[in-house]
């Protein structure tokens, strides 16, 4: 990882900076919508799937929190190209439940840095 002055330059750092001190734990891949088949590293975009295909990352740092819901910010929404704009894990009345996933690279990179703790 470069100098602490240089992260704020890493296009990963800016992609994933919003994860600031949240504890994580390392596991087995799961999509994060229900129904979903993949996900995407928070900061490098690195594709998680539930089975070894290429490059594809099948394990890895995840964090799951809540938060009140509105369907603005939480419903499901894909882009032009078919991807997942908000992935929402599920939700419970007026909660919304939001995971994000991290490969063992950008983790490495970013947790001091960040505060990333490990469960």
């Amino acid at each position: 990882m470069p100098e602490r002055e240089k992260v704020s330059d890493d296009w990963r750092y800016l992609n994933g900076s919003y994860l600031r001190g949240r504890t994580f734990e390392y596991r087995a891949y799961g999509p994060a919508e229900p129904g979903g088949d993949h996900d995407h590293c928070a900061f490098c975009w690195a594709k998680f799937l539930p089975y070894p295909a290429g490059e594809a990352q099948t394990e890895g740092w995840v964090t799951v929190w809540k938060e009140a819901y509105s369907p603005g910010r939480h419903d499901a929404r894909r882009g032009k190209d078919g991807s997942l704009a908000v992935p929402v894990v599920g939700r419970a009345g007026n909660e919304a439940v939001q995971a994000r996933w991290v490969c063992r690279k950008c983790f490495d990179d970013f947790r001091d840095v960040l505060d990333l703790k490990a469960k």
